[in-house]
């Protein structure tokens, strides 16, 4: 559940995903969303039209974050006036909600295992336009995530057949404007559809006939985000920076047995739900030429609600309700050009946050009874980057946390890697 909350909370703290570029955003962390050039097209399409004209790959994480290997995009225009618009495509980026949905079908595949196990959505693409209108800037964004299986054994004792398949459509739109002269603002809002199906049946032969078959889908699955932000500038260096952001995520399971092998099987289900809220304020600040000082304060708030009758989502035969509160949470980076072809970037963030469960028993013969817990932590986490430029090209690389000890191998002996994320994009 902890992973859901982070997955909305990023709508405020650490959007989606930018297009210049991951690396730099995950390097910076928290305190990116108070850049001005932010860029990020995969919740907020409309900042497409600020990049016409660009390739991008995302070369993934050292180690490798499953199911997340790395990405590439393009965007086009027909002219410089943009007369058709901007039009993009990605494919196998990463986007919100898809975390905590594999997340869940990890949980639904502890629990059943065999030939229906449901798949990941691996296999993912994006589609983009964006088109000025006046002092609006317009944005669509059209994603799929899905992943399907088969599996069919046969042997002198019988067979068993299995199909699964598992999705995500995400659609998004957004609108950034410029209500004053030192004022623009995004606003954004995206829905997604959340479904799987796993079907498993079998036919013995030996040592008696036998057959059967058990199915497990979806029962409802959705999302359901929105986010605005504000730059506010006080001067040519100083911007203030308001954001607030709302998300839901909601998805159940329901079983069915049918077949002679199943009789007495009592079909199985449960649900799960969760609203996120969260804020921050910050500021963007550019004390000299060609360096940035960002950061700001941070709220977040999260309740969820698990019913299951096996404890797939949560433990069985209870009501689960999970709380977190973030507040205050504070974050601070650095960005500065060093030279021409070398920046260096450092961000650092720190969230106090509370969590509270409480779980309500319900076969209790004289009644329910409820179980309260509560735990506080405050997570810092640091990061380390470079940027170079080369002409149009630029290439982020974030450091491993373990820099400047470690040094790779050549100086220091220890297998461990200089960088742990690189991206590159390319103006055309």
């Amino acid at each position: 559940m902890k992973k859901l909350f982070i997955a909305m909370l990023a709508l405020t703290i650490a959007a989606s995903a930018a297009m210049a570029t991951d690396t730099r955003i995950a390097t910076i962390g928290s305190a990116s969303t108070f850049l001005t050039d932010f860029t990020d097209i995969y919740f907020i399409p409309s900042n497409l039209v600020a990049y016409p004209r660009m390739i991008n790959a995302e070369l993934g994480t050292y180690p490798a974050t499953y199911p997340y290997y790395g990405s590439a995009s393009v965007t086009w225009t027909n002219n410089e006036e943009q007369t058709w618009g901007v039009m993009g495509v990605d494919i196998n980026h990463d986007f919100a909600g898809r975390q905590q949905f594999g997340t869940d079908i990890t949980a639904i595949n502890t629990w059943i295992g065999g030939p229906d196990a449901l798949p990941h959505p691996d296999n993912k693409w994006h589609l983009f336009y964006a088109k000025k209108m006046g002092t609006m800037d317009l944005g669509l964004h059209l994603a799929r995530a899905a992943g399907a299986a088969t599996a069919d054994y046969a042997d002198s004792l019988g067979s068993t057949k299995g199909e699964a398949t598992s999705g995500i459509w995400n659609i998004n739109g957004s609108v950034t404007m410029k209500p004053m002269e030192n004022v623009t603002a995004d606003i954004a809002a995206a829905f997604q559809m959340l479904s799987f199906s796993g079907e498993r049946s079998w036919n013995q032969t030996l040592p008696a006939a036998a057959s059967g078959s058990t199915t497990i889908e979806s029962d409802g699955g959705s999302a359901i985000m929105f986010g605005a932000r504000a730059f506010y500038g006080m001067s040519d260096q100083l911007k203030l920076v308001p954001v607030i952001g709302f998300g839901t995520y909601s998805l159940g399971y329901k079983t069915a047995y049918a077949g002679l092998d199943t009789v007495g099987n009592t079909p199985e289900g449960g649900k799960k739900s969760a609203t996120n809220i969260s804020g921050a304020f910050g500021l963007n600040y550019e004390p000299v030429e060609n360096v940035k000082l960002i950061g700001g304060l941070h709220f977040g708030m999260y309740s969820s609600t698990v019913e299951d009758t096996v404890g797939v989502f949560g433990a069985g035969l209870k009501e689960e309700k999970v709380s977190t509160l973030v507040f205050p949470g504070f974050s601070a980076a650095v960005e500065a050009q060093l030279v021409k072809w070398l920046g260096f970037r450092v961000g650092a963030s720190k969230m106090l946050t509370k969590t509270s469960t409480e779980d309500t028993y319900h076969t209790v013969p004289t009644g329910n009874v409820t179980d309260e817990s509560s735990y506080t932590s405050a997570p810092f986490v640091l990061g380390l980057g470079l940027g170079l430029t080369f002409g149009n090209l630029k290439i982020d690389a974030k450091l491993q946390d373990n820099q400047p000890f470690d040094l790779g191998y050549l100086m220091s002996g220890n297998p461990q890697p200089v960088f742990t994320q690189v991206s590159a994009s390319y103006k055309f």
